[in-house]
């Protein structure tokens, strides 16, 4: 018969190795960032680029910007990483990302508490310099510290490309 003092050990042991890591993964992604899309079809108002931001470590946090960027498909990026492997490591952001970018936070810094979200947007205009000439978005914050934080990449939708004369 298996030993409650053994048991009881292995179960802490594993539970605190658990708490560990979880604490690890927020202390190095405190924020939480969610990029979204609002399509007006009926034309009644502009599209919106939406972020909601969650804070999810137990400390209040501030947000000093927050901007859309337009990005290349990943499946570009590396190629042409690939095509130019000794390129200086100061143009990665031109091959990452192209178009515009859309500042989210228009007003001064914000202070999100524990797991609390918040929601920020930006109206699209319909003129042809805030149109996206790559086919993903993501939406990068940057926090007080200096940290900055980037959501996954979110498909473009087709009103909102730059369309090319023929």
């Amino acid at each position: 018969m298996p030993d409650i003092i053994a048991i009881s050990k292995i179960v802490a042991a594993s539970t605190t190795i658990l708490a560990a890591a979880v604490a690890i993964i927020v202390w190095l992604k405190p924020v939480k960032v969610v990029p979204g899309i609002h399509l007006v079809l009926d034309g009644s108002g502009p599209d919106l680029i939406t972020a909601t931001i969650t804070n999810k470590s137990s400390k209040p946090i501030y947000v000093t910007s927050c901007i859309s960027r337009g990005t290349y498909p990943l499946r570009y990026t590396i190629m042409r990483h690939l095509r130019q492997p000794f390129m200086a490591p100061r143009f990665y952001p031109v091959v990452r990302f192209g178009g515009p970018v859309h500042d989210l936070l228009s007003s001064g810094p914000i202070k999100i508490e524990p797991q609390q979200p918040i929601d920020l947007r930006h109206r699209l205009g319909s003129h042809w310099l805030s149109k996206f000439h790559n086919g993903q978005f993501l939406i990068e914050v940057q926090l007080s510290n200096g940290r900055k934080f980037r959501s996954k990449r979110q498909n473009v939708p087709a009103r909102w490309r730059l369309q090319r004369a023929a």
